[in-house]
């Protein structure tokens, strides 16, 4: 729905390419080499710079937006759990060189927002966001913060969200108001807590080849919030219990989504055929990666609410293989969950199919991992 422009709050702090200079020379001297460009946001929390190519520096401008202690506690524990991509914080700056708050060097993400370049296929799309949701509201909330503002029940925004859809010169803000009137009329929900993300809209999604690949906040990457009251649209409870998957280590057992011809009307997702080469096994022969893309068995989004109650790499020793050439879980996320699960790492040159393209270099970390634990 489109609304009437909304003036940008004014900057209360000057920030510019020379400060994130000098910070990342004081505290990150091993990315203060590289280069630093501002990038243009309609956000209005944060400034963005992206350093190098892989990585982005995110610095509040407003101190009611310095709150990315949160970030660093919990997006190491949430994101490693999640089936989109979220910028998991690499580096925690302080106060410093005139700067008052802190601030994060998080990886760069690549993509369009959703806002500006729609995914190709809505469907998939929405299983994808689906399976995001299910699998957030999974993990255990306990020890969360509580953001009072984001969460509450519905009806309490009725003004605001009435008064927007008057403003609407869009032909369909009937339809988004009828939409809102579906959410007011759902049940209350009288369950614990969960996690939420308190603005989930296209400009906070990324697409990458026309499908859903990353979630995002305006500026405040996959901001942790817990609801503890309000409408909900599920009644079940969601299951609660950490879970994580490491490439070569699976931290405990997840419910497989049954086969697309057996539960029809579940959401589901998978890699489009033309592009699952390219985002999946870049360097599997063409005749095998097609193989592969005609034999995908889809996901199903209801895989995503399994409970684990004890993640295995809490209490045992793993080993994770890091591909610098996947595409689907980018290599600074892997090696961000590596190091949240103090995991032995070995990095090598491969696709998300690593198995498959160079099954040598796997053999020998699972011969390196088997050496390790037998030793007395």
């Amino acid at each position: 729905m489109e609304l009437a422009p909304r003036t940008r709050p004014a900057a209360e702090v000057d920030i510019d390419v020379s400060l994130v200079h000098r910070l990342l020379e004081a505290q990150f001297p091993q990315w203060s080499e590289l280069p630093v460009r501002p990038i243009e946001s309609s956000g209005w929390d944060n400034a963005i710079y992206r350093l190098g190519t892989d990585l982005a520096v995110r610095l509040p401008r407003r101190k009611i937006a310095a709150h990315f202690e949160r970030e660093h506690d919990w997006l190491p524990v949430l994101g490693p759990q999640l089936p989109l991509v979220t910028p998991v914080p690499l580096g925690k700056g302080v106060a410093g060189e005139g700067y008052p708050w802190h601030w994060t060097v998080c990886p760069w993400l690549t993509g369009e927002v959703a806002a500006a370049s729609p995914a190709e296929d809505m469907r998939q799309a929405a299983a994808r966001l689906t399976g995001f949701i299910a699998a957030l509201q999974a993990i255990d909330p306990s020890g969360g913060p509580v953001n009072q503002f984001r969460s509450g029940p519905l009806v309490t925004r009725d003004p605001v969200v009435r008064g927007a859809a008057a403003l609407g010169r869009a032909a369909g803000a009937h339809l988004a108001l009828a939409a809102w009137e579906a959410a007011l009329a759902a049940p209350a929900w009288t369950g614990g807590p969960v996690w939420m993300h308190g603005d989930l809209h296209p400009a906070n999604l990324l697409v990458e080849d026309g499908e859903l690949t990353a979630v995002i906040d305006s500026g405040r990457p996959g901001r942790p919030l817990l609801r503890r009251s309000g409408h909900h649209r599920g009644r079940q409870r969601p299951q609660r219990g950490g879970s994580g998957v490491h490439r070569g280590v699976r931290s405990g057992p997840r419910r497989v989504g049954q086969h697309a011809d057996r539960r029809p009307a579940a959401p589901r997702t998978g890699t489009h055929r033309a592009k699952f080469q390219a985002s999946f096994a870049g360097d599997v022969p063409a005749e095998q990666a097609a193989f592969m893309a005609d034999s995908q068995v889809p996901l199903g989004v209801d895989a995503l609410s399994g409970s684990i109650t004890e993640p295995a790499w809490r209490t045992k020793p793993s080993w994770y293989l890091v591909t610098t050439e996947d595409r689907m879980i980018s290599p600074p996320a892997q090696r961000a969950m590596s190091e949240r699960a103090g995991s032995t790492v070995v990095e090598s040159a491969g696709s998300h199919s690593i198995y498959l393209s160079q099954p040598t270099a796997v053999a020998s970390l699972i011969e390196q991992a088997a050496s390790a634990v037998a030793e007395p």
